[in-house]
């Protein structure tokens, strides 16, 4: 046990002198999205104006919910709104990775979250899909019982729409999928809750539409009414 706790501890020290020079040398990307963000999150920590929805989406008046901004507004606060708060949260976020890949899969897993150059580059910058990772291996280690874990199942896939609704989807077909290999025997209460916890996290999005005449709803009835415009 003491041997396993020096790895761990060796490895998050790793995984935390791998990223923190690019901290310390402002050596962050800053796009136009990261701008974006920054100014909302002000916003949201300087006037306490509740925030309903997050980002735009590629689908034009379309948002993504707005976890993105309150997972960034306790660095944005105090730091006094620098903008490497963004970084830090992220930074943070791919330390607790690494603990939980040890926790429950190991060490193999521990070392790539600490050490792949991906999961480095995702925890030098700040985009709204980076938080991702963390809710996908939530969801994993969910699904080791997921009987047991179907109202938490429920609310990671909700949750994951606040990042990226394109990689979420997958939730909603992967999580059913696995659930019928498995052959786990469902109690309608507990899907019923499950349901539940899935709903909650589209509350603020909901009440955005219900001030807004629901803009967001026609905006995506317009969009494949008239169908893919953009030739893949």
């Amino acid at each position: 046990m003491k041997t396993g706790k020096k790895l761990l501890i060796g490895l998050l020290l790793l995984a935390f002198l791998t990223r923190v020079p690019y901290l310390i040398g402002n050596n962050i990307p800053f796009s136009f999205d990261h701008g974006r963000d920054s100014i909302a999150v002000l916003h949201l920590i300087k006037t306490y104006s509740l925030k309903f929805i997050g980002p735009w989406t590629s689908i034009q008046g379309l948002f993504f919910g707005p976890g993105w901004y309150y997972l960034l507004a306790p660095a944005y606060f105090f730091s006094g709104g620098n903008p490497l708060a963004a970084v830090i949260t992220m930074l943070g976020l791919s330390l607790i990775e690494v603990w939980l890949a040890w926790k429950y899969f190991g060490i193999y897993e521990a070392v790539i979250f600490a050490t792949a150059p991906a999961f480095i580059m995702l925890a030098t910058g700040a985009a709204n899909p980076f938080p991702m990772v963390l809710i996908g291996l939530l969801i994993l280690i969910a699904l080791k019982n997921p009987a047991k874990n179907l109202v938490i199942l429920g609310f990671l896939a909700g949750l994951g729409f606040h990042f990226s609704s394109a990689l979420s989807i997958f939730y909603l077909l992967i999580i059913p999928l696995i659930l019928s290999l498995k052959k786990i025997k469902l109690k309608l209460k507990s899907v019923s809750l499950s349901l539940g916890a899935f709903i909650v996290t589209f509350v603020p999005q909901l009440l955005f539409e219900v001030k807004n005449n629901w803009l967001q709803t026609r905006s995506l009835i317009e969009y494949f009414s008239r169908g893919e415009s953009q030739q893949i």
